[in-house]
């Protein structure tokens, strides 16, 4: 197969992007991922959470979007993508949830119900949670979460059911062939690969690769987040919503008769493996002792270190490259990998098909290129 796209990266962003482009019949799609498998970095070490009602109202656009494929999936795939709505509260200061009142807005004329609540619903919802150690919170009932494998598994069955794609694992990309200035395909561990897009999706080293193509570097970054589940003890915990304490940086959710439980850390890091930090460990216990101290301390089974790639202003890049002809980007999605992704694969395949999308000037790479001397 002569591919129409090379996607570099096959997390959430590549994964997403390729399966709108072979389901739409865009094109034939060649994806290349280094790792053994797709999705083994950061998406596939998500907290898996769906929210619609991000601080920023571009992103929260895109959650909402991104929950009405995931809902389209879940009940179209065999098997669904195991897509639960047990709902969501942000909790925090008044000051903090004020900032969300944007979002807010514009979920509740998009017909998605979200409201402000007080300490004490919050707590209702949230048994754990010590309602005076809160100001209030945000409710929106139908967030909730995914099986993250099942979701990654899924996108890429589908699009090989097409016979539109095909996945190279274990596949690294030494070199960026260009011709006159235009990319046309990638040297690889594996040998040579042309197409007329060669599509960044390459998560936490997408600026790296955006090196080896000489390209424009965004100011994407990378952070380091720490995941943690407990024991199988709370089986009462199945029914309660995500809570998110956005003030404090402290989140968990019900995860297989225990809790996923964050500190939210992101500390900024050099994409690579890591291992747990005993420190991280010693700011979950303070955190959940001083905010749902029914939690502490947590009794913890297993965790993970997973790797966000985020843009200064948190929003997404989507779009051709301002400087090299025939490299587009589909990057940064950031913590919200799993409420946008199916967005972000839809606004990418749009793009590349010709098709308008009002979304595309919120996340066009150029919006970072360095303004020009004189």
């Amino acid at each position: 197969m002569t591919p129409d796209f090379i996607i570099v990266g096959g997390g959430f962003a590549g994964l997403a992007t390729a399966y709108f482009l072979t389901t739409r019949k865009v094109g034939r799609v060649l994806l290349i991922e280094k790792e053994s498998m797709p999705g083994l970095h950061s998406s596939g070490r998500s907290a898996a959470i769906v929210m619609q009602v991000p601080k920023d109202p571009v992103l929260a656009r895109f959650s909402r979007r991104g929950m009405q494929h995931l809902d389209m999936l879940q009940s179209r795939w065999k098997g669904g993508i195991g897509l639960v709505h047990n709902g969501s509260v942000l909790i925090g200061t008044q000051a903090d949830l004020a900032q969300y009142a944007e979002s807010v807005a514009d979920a509740v004329r998009a017909g998605v119900a979200a409201e402000y609540i007080d300490a004490e619903q919050c707590a209702h919802l949230v048994p754990a949670l010590d309602p005076t150690a809160i100001e209030g919170g945000i409710h929106c009932p139908s967030d909730g979460w995914v099986d993250v494998e099942l979701l990654i598994q899924g996108l890429a069955r589908e699009a090989v059911a097409t016979g539109l794609f095909t996945i190279l694992t274990g596949t690294e990309v030494e070199e960026v062939v260009k011709a006159d200035g235009k990319v046309v395909g990638v040297r690889t561990s594996h040998g040579r690969f042309d197409a007329p897009v060669v599509i960044n999706a390459a998560g936490p080293w997408a600026d790296e690769f955006a090196r080896l193509a000489g390209a424009q570097e965004t100011p994407l970054r990378c952070h380091r987040r720490h995941v943690f589940v407990t024991l199988p003890t709370r089986p009462e915990a199945e029914v309660w919503p995500v809570a998110w304490n956005i003030s404090e940086g402290y989140l968990f959710r019900p995860m297989q008769g225990g809790l996923l439980m964050c500190v939210c850390d992101e500390a900024e890091m050099e994409p690579a493996d890591y291992s747990v930090h005993s420190e991280i460990k010693r700011i979950l216990r303070d955190k959940a002792l001083r905010i749902s101290p029914a939690l502490a301390p947590p009794v913890i089974d297993h965790a993970w270190v997973g790797l966000r790639s985020v843009a200064p202003d948190h929003r997404m890049v989507i779009g051709p490259d301002p400087l090299v002809s025939g490299l587009f980007w589909v990057a940064g999605l950031g913590s919200h990998g799993v409420a946008t992704c199916c967005a972000a694969g839809e606004l990418a395949a749009d793009l590349l098909a010709g098709v308008r999308n009002s979304a595309a000037a919120f996340c066009n790479p150029g919006r970072f290129a360095l303004p020009s001397a004189g």
